[in-house]
């Protein structure tokens, strides 16, 4: 519900010995806070390829 797609470019992946990898991400300053749920899938594409994360957007302290 509510999709968008970005399909990345070569995208920057970070990963360590044991397997874990990251990948930064840039979220719009005028993007409303929420939940938003990601999918990355390597290529090319396989049911098993399929990685999920979600990230919790909040307001600004003001700070």
């Amino acid at each position: 519900m509510h999709t968008d797609a970005n399909l990345l470019d070569e995208p920057v992946v970070y990963a360590d010995a044991n397997g874990h990898y990251s990948m930064p991400i840039t979220l719009g300053a005028d993007l409303a806070p929420g939940t938003y749920g990601f999918m990355v899938v390597a290529m090319p594409f396989s049911e098993a390829g399929k990685r999920f994360a979600t990230v919790e957007v909040v307001a600004p302290t003001g700070e």
